[in-house]
């Protein structure tokens, strides 16, 4: 039986390896199981450049510590549900990746035109 994870939960400073490597490194992965697998980046650092540092290393989400429990429980939820819909997008409607990145390039741009309040899609339809 294989089990689908949904989400990771990694913070920056890590022993041996950073969350920083870790994510680089999960995202590098050729493995399909992780394809879809959101990470939430968890960090005291603050600041625009550390958000953006951990976003371009392939993290989902970031949250800056302290935060409070229903936030981060909230986010956790959030991109369980954004990796679920990413999985039944490719299976529902049995997409190849090029077709999944011409559904995202759609989606960023509509948003982009209309200036909606959602969030850029990426290559593989993760949050960006």
């Amino acid at each position: 039986m294989k089990v689908k994870i949904h989400v990771i939960v990694l913070d920056v400073m890590l022993p041996g390896m950073s969350g920083l490597e870790l994510t680089r490194t999960i995202r590098r992965l050729p493995n399909q199981l992780l394809a879809t697998t959101r990470i939430l980046m968890l960090s005291a650092r603050a600041g625009g450049e550390a958000i953006v540092e951990g976003l371009q290393a392939g993290a989902d989400d970031y949250m800056v510590k302290p935060f409070k429990r229903h936030e981060f429980v909230t986010r956790v939820q959030a991109q369980c549900d954004l990796a679920m819909f990413s999985t039944n997008l490719q299976q529902r409607f049995q997409l190849s990746k090029s077709q999944v990145y011409y559904f995202v390039q759609a989606f960023n741009h509509l948003s982009a035109r209309f200036m909606l309040p959602l969030a850029r899609l990426d290559k593989n339809g993760r949050i960006r």
